[in-house]
């Protein structure tokens, strides 16, 4: 009962989105009866777009997949682009990435929708409060992340400072150089011993 819900419920936001996009829906039509099937847990199901670019539940072979992971999921719910490179992608690469192109650039038009419940001017308050809240949100997560680092490095010396890493990683440089000039020198020194070691 639940994963068919869980499908049916994807399908409804796919075609909610669709219907906010008209640039996307020109675009799945050019997908229009070729079947895609989604692993993302919880949700298993095999999609097609029709000649008008709706997407409906499918039952035939899928002619490509997509499979993410839960992670990867909530990745990409943070806008984190490198998370794409952890999608797998089986059967027709080129169907599977024209597919991932939409997804990815679906956005809700969440003011449009809250218009219809509150009015344009109270939907439009709502949208600009949401997203300065979550600026607001995001920043202070980026502070705590500086702040933590700080502390790590400087009062309790958990993590080392790129400063010093980047010294020791020239250090290291350096060492290895000299030590090739000294392998050369000894070579040119004792040229019998460095052919017999071959």
């Amino acid at each position: 009962m639940l994963p068919h819900l869980s499908r049916r419920l994807l399908v409804a936001t796919l075609n909610h989105l669709l219907g906010q996009a008209p640039w996307a829906r020109h675009k799945t039509r050019e997908l229009a009866g070729r079947p895609v099937h989604i692993d993302a847990f919880p949700i298993r199901a095999t999609l097609i777009f029709d000649a008008e670019g709706w997407v409906s539940l499918s039952d035939q072979p899928a002619e490509a997949s997509l499979s993410i992971t839960p992670l990867a999921l909530l990745r990409m719910a943070a806008s984190d682009s490198s998370a794409d490179r952890s999608v797998e992608v089986s059967g027709d690469a080129q169907l599977a990435a024209r597919f991932g192109i939409i997804l990815r650039n679906l956005t809700w038009d969440a003011e449009a929708d809250l218009a219809g419940l509150v009015g344009d001017v109270a939907a439009r308050a709502l949208v600009s409060a949401s997203q300065s809240l979550i600026a607001w949100h995001n920043l202070s997560l980026i502070q705590q992340a500086r702040n933590w680092i700080e502390y790590s490095t400087e009062e309790v010396a958990l993590l080392a400072k790129r400063s010093d890493i980047n010294a020791f990683i020239a250090e290291v440089d350096e060492l290895r150089d000299h030590l090739a000039r000294l392998e050369k020198r000894v070579a040119l020194l004792h040229p019998g011993e460095a052919n017999a070691s071959q």
